[in-house]
């Protein structure tokens, strides 16, 4: 995965005044802006993965899935991705409300070969045999969120603003108790339902070509296999629209029996 090429690609103003839709699928949208600013031989690749699968933007116990996966994908790329950082390629997950997001970043010659054989990883884990490394990040989870509950009252409260903005929220204890009565088995067993169904934005931005990222896109969804959802079949998250001016949002994270309970203001 090391670099060969750095030559900067000839200034286009078509493709780098603003980001502009490429190509759609019936699953997928592919997003693209080029750089002319900073002339580095660089970019960003970023997916996004919307989908009901395993409910984990509606339920506890989807939430809770998510995460493990998330935590096991963290552990099952390590070495991969530690490969990858010593050709200045890098690579972050984060389980978010509504979606799962992928971000590589990197020298724009290798990209596209880190980007698929990620995918390929991704992909692979579905049938490989982790269950020591389950094991071993149920253990972590469980402290983790045992010890949530230590921090001080605002830094409770402020982690939980995103998902009452949002309109869900996963208290830990929930998810402490989902995850101690959860096995291997049962985590195999909602890992078989993964990844199966739902709708991808990828967007490809910095000194990165069309053909190169429609030529990536492709190759993923193909390794993929996504069946494809509809938009309005997917949760609906909508933006809080406010009038112009001052506003302020209030919110109470209360509990008549402890004195630590507070008010958040979100301005």
């Amino acid at each position: 995965m090391l670099p060969k090429n750095f030559e900067i690609l000839p200034e286009d103003a078509s493709l780098s005044d603003r980001v502009k839709l490429l190509k759609t699928w019936d699953d997928t949208e592919l997003w693209y802006k080029k750089d002319d600013k900073f002339k580095r031989p660089k970019g960003i690749v970023n997916f996004k993965f919307y989908s009901n699968d395993c409910l984990f933007s509606q339920t506890s116990q989807g939430r809770l899935f998510a995460e493990v996966w998330r935590q096991c994908l963290d552990e099952y790329l390590r070495e991969f991705t530690y490969m990858a950082s010593c050709a200045t390629l890098n690579f972050d997950i984060v389980v978010a409300p509504d979606n799962v997001e992928l971000t590589w970043s990197g020298f724009n010659d290798s990209l596209p070969v880190f980007v698929v054989e990620t995918i390929n990883r991704v992909k692979a884990m579905k049938t490989a045999d982790i269950k020591d490394i389950f094991e071993q990040k149920k253990e972590a989870m469980l402290q983790e969120y045992k010890n949530f509950y230590l921090n001080q009252t605002f830094r409770l409260a402020w982690g939980q603003v995103a998902y009452h903005l949002q309109g869900v929220d996963h208290e830990r204890k929930v998810l402490r108790e989902l995850l101690q009565k959860t096995d291997y088995a049962a985590f195999k067993s909602s890992f078989e339902q993964w990844f199966t169904s739902g709708r991808m934005i990828w967007g490809f931005f910095g000194n990165i070509s069309v053909a190169s990222a429609i030529e990536t896109a492709t190759l993923a969804r193909e390794v993929l296999n996504i069946n494809p959802t509809k938009r309005e079949n997917l949760l609906d998250f909508r933006i809080l629209s406010l009038p112009h001016g001052e506003q302020r949002l209030d919110f109470e994270v209360e509990d008549q029996k402890n004195e630590n309970s507070c008010l958040v203001s979100y301005f």
